[in-house]
């Protein structure tokens, strides 16, 4: 997930091992380590403590695929928690950031604030792209960090 979402929306320090808790504020569903958040990125990694609060489904969109590394004009989908799904291409992308836009004769772009976290998917092959961090700089547009740098450093590799 995001920084801002697991660790701290002001990008402030937390305590080694403290608590993550679910949509119900009371649940500790895992926790976070320093070895697994990076705040210049903007992501973070849990320890789930039950091996069933993961899923290799993704909500409203099916099975999801390996990451892949983003490329401009890829067609792209999100599923966030508030939006749910939102679909768009990118349309720039560096090491540490890429942008997405709507796509060519699409609808405008729509994301808000809770779906950080979320990641954004290449539709055809349900591939992991980027992590959603926020609406970008110009209106109807997206940030996202490539997913690849995300593992690369958090120590990450998928299963």
């Amino acid at each position: 997930s995001c920084y801002h979402v697991l660790c701290r929306r002001d990008f402030g320090t937390f305590a080694e091992g403290e608590g993550i808790v679910s949509s119900d504020r009371v649940t500790i569903v895992g926790s976070i380590s320093r070895d697994r958040a990076n705040s210049a990125l903007d992501c973070a990694a849990a320890r789930l403590l039950a091996a069933s609060a993961a899923s290799s489904q993704v909500p409203h969109l099916g099975r999801q695929g390996p990451p892949v590394a983003p490329a401009e004009g890829m067609e792209v989908v999100l599923c966030g928690a508030v939006t749910r799904v939102s679909r768009g291409r990118i349309v720039s992308v560096s090491s540490s950031e890429i942008r997405i836009g709507r796509r060519a004769g699409g609808s405008a772009l729509v994301t808000r604030p809770g779906d950080s976290g979320a990641v954004w998917w290449e539709e055809q092959s349900m591939r992991a792209v980027a992590l959603h961090a926020g609406k970008g700089p110009t209106p109807g547009t997206a940030l996202g960090v490539p997913m690849t740098a995300v593992l690369t450093s958090l120590a990450l590799v998928t299963l």
